[in-house]
């Protein structure tokens, strides 16, 4: 038996059901004792709604979607390799550590990088290998010709990427 809950105004608590189909708009939602999910899946997957402001990835989540965002938002991820995909009004992304994937980054959009960390540009991608970690985040299928990173301001030029 499948079990939805469509959520608005307030705080939704579902327990219980086997199949869980969840639509939620900017609150917050608790979901407890459901047999069949996995919390270590490899398909983690949200899809934000357009009034979305601000989303914090849960321990198990692995693919934000902020595409249909109508406004700013912040994203941030967890400690798992994210793939998170920007909306179109100036999001800003913080990966929260893991290797991510950062989608539709825009010229409006901010990137925040806790460290020190370097840039390589190969093909249509641009790589942050962030401190002395195997920890990376990769801009992938961005418009950007200008990328604020941690408040500073870099282009890319000749296969570099250069602070302004």
């Amino acid at each position: 038996m499948a079990t939805t809950l469509k959520g608005k105004a307030g705080n939704d608590t579902l327990t219980g059901g086997d199949d869980v189909i969840i639509g939620f708009g900017s609150s917050s939602l608790t979901v407890d004792e459901l047999p069949n999910v996995d919390s270590s899946a490899t398909t983690a997957k949200v899809t934000l709604n357009a009034d979305t402001t601000s989303y914090t990835a849960s321990t198990s989540m692995l693919t934000i979607d902020g595409g249909l965002v109508s406004g700013a938002i912040e994203i941030v991820g967890n400690a798992k390799a994210n793939k998170i995909f920007a909306g179109d009004f100036g999001s800003t992304l913080n990966g929260g550590g893991g290797n991510d994937v950062i989608y539709n980054f825009g010229d409006e959009d901010a990137l925040q990088i806790v460290g020190n960390f370097t840039a390589s540009v190969v093909g249509e991608d641009v790589t942050f290998k962030v401190g002395s970690t195997a920890n990376a985040i990769t801009l992938k299928d961005f418009t950007a010709t200008t990328f604020n990173v941690n408040g500073d301001e870099y282009t890319i030029s000749e296969g570099s990427f250069t602070k302004k």
